[in-house]
């Protein structure tokens, strides 16, 4: 008999497997997020900084997506059309981000930014979709395109919420 509990680490993870390490993605994305959202606060309460931190929050967002957008969906070999898809999201949320912005300092190119921002965002959601479901099977695909799908849902439902024309 053994003296074994049944949920040993050993059991659960074999030896010769790795423990996944946290994405620091993640991180990369909170910083500037967190920074978004204290300067709306503050803009909101009508406190002193607010623009400051939303143009600066804002600004990093849009300067780590459209340098980083590749890092942001990791996985360990991207194929052409992973590619072509990374750099469209590092393209597309930047200029979402800098219209939400522009929204909140009152800028008028703002309605027009985002507006350009939702509709390629919904292209590379059907686009995204599609390869999703074509590669499927593909564990290493299917995680990348699902990295995706998901970003830019929240994203594309942000904006719709935020937008000036909406509501």
């Amino acid at each position: 008999m053994s003296n074994r509990n049944p949920l040993d680490f050993e059991e659960v993870v074999p030896p010769g497997e790795e423990k996944k390490s946290k994405r620091k993605g993640s991180l990369l994305e909170l910083i500037p997020i967190t920074l978004i959202v204290i300067g709306l606060y503050l803009k909101n309460e009508g406190k002193p900084g607010g623009s400051q931190l939303l143009i600066v929050g804002g600004g990093l967002a849009s300067l780590f997506y459209l340098l980083f957008s590749w890092y942001m969906f990791k996985v360990a070999e991207y194929k052409r059309n992973e590619v072509t898809v990374s750099i469209l999201v590092g393209l597309i949320f930047p200029i979402g981000i800098i219209g939400l912005v522009g929204h909140y300092e009152n800028w008028q190119f703002a309605a027009p930014l985002i507006n350009i921002s939702l509709i390629g965002s919904a292209i590379i959601f059907v686009g995204s979709l599609i390869f999703f479901i074509l590669n499927f099977k593909d564990e290493r695909a299917s995680v990348f395109y699902r990295n995706v799908l998901t970003r830019l849902l929240v994203f594309a439902a942000l904006l719709v919420r935020l937008h000036p024309g909406f509501w």
